[in-house]
């Protein structure tokens, strides 16, 4: 079993590994809550996943790739069962949390524009 690592993701880690841990909870979750509720699943991905990595730029989608490849395969995994679900689902993808004090202020996009460059503040 791997070192668990200080800081996420180590580079060398995700280059060299295959993860599944989103996509595998998912698969094992989405029958229960379909069976048993609640019908509302909203689930925290990140901004590359999905369809969002159309909104990003050629030199961020190659940097995004590289370092954060491995990971975010298993994003489009998951997203891509939820999305099969019969389910209730939303779709949260932060695009950047920072350490510092919240301000209070940030924005909601309910669709993948053209290349957004957001930033959020952990509260």
């Amino acid at each position: 079993m791997p070192e668990t690592p200080t800081r996420w993701p180590p580079l060398a880690y995700s280059l060299k590994n295959t993860m599944t841990l989103h996509s595998e909870v998912t698969r094992a979750l989405l029958p229960i809550l379909g069976a048993k509720g609640p019908r509302r699943l909203i689930a925290v991905t990140g901004y590359g996943a999905g369809d969002s990595r159309e909104a990003m730029s050629v030199a961020e989608r190659s940097a995004h790739r590289l370092l954060l490849g491995r990971p975010y395969a298993d994003k489009d995994r998951q997203e891509a069962l939820i999305r099969a679900s019969d389910l209730d689902w939303t779709l949260v993808r932060p695009v950047l949390l920072r350490e510092s004090p919240g301000r209070g202020a940030y924005r909601v996009l309910t669709a993948t524009p053209g290349t957004p460059r957001l930033r959020w503040r952990r509260s």
